[in-house]
């Protein structure tokens, strides 16, 4: 950024006036005299800010880019007016300040302070605060525009963040100012012979320096608002179907302001609000999840990252019972078991008699039962992501009925009635 100071005229002082005949300011055909505070009227009077033909103009050309009172908007501005501007000299012997509404009229022609009047109402009429130079040198006099930037080293970095995007769009090394030494305000050259904003400056020993419409308070233009980075991370890396996923957009992060909102959609339908969230997948599958992140200037930046969410094993076994001199020889067997997207890689198995058994060898297994009874059977399946499941079956070894009658009476005489009962018997 190149910062350079201007020596100024007072507005009681007089001043010289010369009518160029080229573009680079030479060929001086003619001075006259006039203070700096009648050409400041003149100028004020001929930018004429709300003008209906000059207003729809700087509309047009401003809304390409969505904002308030942005760059871009100026580069716009800039970019039409230099591109489709044509040098038309004054009157011969007479410095002639066209009206700006006059210039559009013509055709967007004229000469320099022509094209710094119409460049100046342009930019007003979008709500920006610009001054016109008159600047005088080896070549002779010329006249050019300055947008207000702002002031440098301002909390919101608003001035280093214009330099930065206009260094970045027209690919250079340099951007020219002026710097205030006494209120560090910035003010962009937007001179008709540069090849962009900033270009350098005319080589001038003198300058007369007029803020349009200074009655009111300056309005700087307002730096890109760069977008904020949306960032996710999510634990565990490898979740699995029911199994809470923890997404944190902690380290999303906004250049020059603050995020203010947190929005995530999960891929699977489902959708929340906040910086760290909580969330389960019913099912297994590669899941899109998009985070968008909003800044407190209303700019978002969203990213997106892929979930791969394990599907839980599915445990299934069968038995035979077969019984032996040793107990009852039971055959498990469980090859029906499966994982859709991965494998198995562990079988537990808990007989219910206190006796278990694990290892992924075991899909098949025997196991005696020393007695009868009934036994609750689990089978746990974990595959390669470290998901399970479980299958109960309740198993039922016979035991011999228990017979068990009583008689009544007790003492019974021939002929007389015995009532027999068996229901205390069990089995």
């Amino acid at each position: 950024m190149g910062h350079s100071n201007l020596t100024k005229y007072t507005a009681k002082e007089f001043i010289a006036l010369t009518v160029a005949d080229g573009l680079s300011g030479g060929g001086i055909s003619s001075e006259s005299l006039r203070t700096v505070a009648s050409i400041k009227r003149e100028i004020d009077v001929c930018v004429d800010v709300g003008n209906n033909l000059v207003r729809g103009e700087a509309i047009r050309l401003a809304r390409k880019y969505p904002g308030n009172c942005n760059i871009y908007q100026i580069c716009s501005i800039y970019e039409d007016l230099r591109e489709n501007w044509y040098y038309v000299p004054d009157p011969r012997g007479i410095e002639y300040f066209q009206y700006a509404n006059q210039t559009l009229n013509y055709g967007k022609a004229g000469d320099c302070d022509d094209f710094a009047i119409l460049m100046s109402a342009l930019i007003e009429n979008i709500g920006v605060s610009t001054r016109v130079i008159f600047a005088y040198g080896p070549g002779g006099g010329h006249a050019y525009t300055e947008v207000y930037l702002g002031k440098v080293g301002a909390e919101d970095q608003r001035v280093e963040r214009i330099i930065d995007r206009l260094m970045d769009q027209y690919d250079i090394a340099n951007v020219n100012t002026h710097k205030d030494l006494k209120t560090d305000e910035v003010w962009l050259n937007l001179d008709w012979s540069a090849d962009y904003p900033g270009g350098p400056f005319y080589d001038a020993e003198k300058n007369v320096v007029l803020r349009v419409r200074d009655g009111y308070d300056e309005s700087p233009v307002n730096p890109p608002n760069e977008l904020p980075l949306a960032i996710i991370t999510y634990e565990p890396e490898e979740p699995s179907a029911g199994e809470e996923v923890t997404f944190n957009a902690s380290q999303s992060r906004d250049p020059y302001g603050n995020i203010t909102r947190y929005v995530w959609n999960f891929g699977d339908g489902v959708t929340a609000e906040g910086c760290s969230v909580g969330h389960c997948y019913s099912d297994g599958g590669v899941f899109n999840v998009n985070l968008m992140v909003t800044d407190n200037e209303g700019a978002g930046g969203t990213n997106s990252s892929e979930v791969r969410v394990n599907k839980p094993p599915v445990a299934k076994f069968g038995y035979s019972i077969k019984e032996s001199e040793q107990g009852y020889f039971i055959s498990f067997n469980a090859s029906e078991s499966k994982d859709e997207d991965g494998r198995i890689i562990d079988y537990g198995w808990d007989f219910g008699d206190g006796v278990k058994a694990d290892g992924v060898s075991k899909v098949r297994i025997h196991h005696y039962y020393l007695e009868r009874g009934s036994f609750i059977v689990n089978l746990t399946v974990t595959d390669d992501k470290g998901a399970s499941d479980t299958e109960s079956i309740l198993i039922k070894i016979n035991e011999p009925p228990v017979a068990k009658f009583s008689y009544n009476p007790d003492e019974p005489n021939a002929r007389d009635e015995i009532t027999f009962i068996a229901s205390q018997s069990t089995g």
